[in-house]
């Protein structure tokens, strides 16, 4: 599931909590502030990755060398713990996954469509230390 399918699960289970009175308005507001800021840098970096498309990848590994926006993967960094981190899975229509699953995944033969992802080869990076 993609991020913008994700925060409307998420708005409107927030929405159910507080017409039932399991959050009151300023855990609301608060939240609603969080989906906002998120919901402007998901537009910027869709008019960055928009960009690139039309023109060519250049300009995308320009965005991504300069650190501006990054290489493909959506992280959720909850944890601190590079090996539970969750990871959006090319091969299993983006659901999140943990590092340590996609490590798993992309080293066994079995999964061909591991082959040549960069989430994969970004986790490997990350886990094993490879440059």
């Amino acid at each position: 599931m993609g991020l913008i399918e994700e925060e409307i699960k998420e708005l409107r289970q927030l929405m159910r909590d507080f017409k039932s009175g399991k959050c009151n308005s300023d855990h609301v507001n608060s939240m609603i502030g969080i989906f906002s800021q998120t919901e402007k840098r998901a537009k910027m970096m869709l008019q960055a990755y928009s960009l690139a498309a039309k023109h060519n990848t250049r300009h995308l590994k320009r965005l991504v060398s300069a650190n501006l926006i990054g290489d493909g993967e959506a992280i959720d960094t909850t944890t601190g713990d590079p090996e539970t981190e969750k990871v959006k899975c090319p091969g299993k229509d983006f659901e999140l996954i943990e590092r340590s699953q996609c490590l798993d995944w992309s080293g066994e033969q079995k999964f061909p469509e591991c082959n040549g992802c960069e989430v994969g080869m970004t986790t490997k990076n990350v886990l094993l230390g490879r440059k």
